[in-house]
């Protein structure tokens, strides 16, 4: 009987050692599967950065070289010049914010809509060096020409719509 016993004791031990391993052995195999898709996804990662190209090393000086170059732009709009020189009166009405366009290659376009007055001469004047003087950047996209009745001071009216073109670049 004492023999039975300990046959009884030593298969129910073993048993229950069983169980502790086979849990301890599913927990393993748990945390070995979440380990190999971590490792997977760190590896993919290791991957994607060494495939990623460096940084240009003068991307900030660039950049404020471009700044620089578009205030110098915005600042010498040449309406000003013009109307000073051909005695007329350019007014900007309306002013729409730089955009891009693609016309072939990429161009920034500032779109300004102004009203010129002064006489037929000065202002057909202002509007030829405007499209075919000096500044090869700038288009006339809309013009209309109204008389002013006899005895006022400027006898003629120009709304004018134009566009400034500056190409830009996306490479270094």
């Amino acid at each position: 009987m004492k023999s039975r016993l300990i046959t009884v004791v030593l298969v129910v031990a073993i048993i229950a050692l069983l169980v502790v391993y086979y849990f301890l052995g599913t927990d393993y195999r748990k945390q070995r599967q979440a380990y190999d898709a971590l490792a997977a996804r760190v590896n993919e990662a290791t991957l994607t950065l060494t495939q990623t190209p460096e940084p240009s090393r003068d991307l900030e000086r660039r950049l404020a070289a471009a700044k620089a170059k578009l205030a110098t732009v915005r600042s010498t709009f040449p309406s000003d010049l013009l109307a000073d020189e051909y005695h007329v009166k350019a007014i900007p009405l309306i002013t729409t914010p730089w955009s891009l366009e693609n016309i072939g290659k990429g161009y920034h376009v500032f779109r300004i809509e102004m009203v010129v007055s002064g006489s037929f001469a000065q202002v057909n004047g202002f509007v030829s060096q405007l499209e075919s003087g000096r500044f090869a950047a700038i288009a006339v996209e809309n013009l209309g020409m109204t008389r002013q009745p006899a005895g006022g001071n400027t006898p003629v009216v120009c709304d004018l719509n134009l566009a400034i073109y500056t190409q830009f670049t996306t490479s270094g």
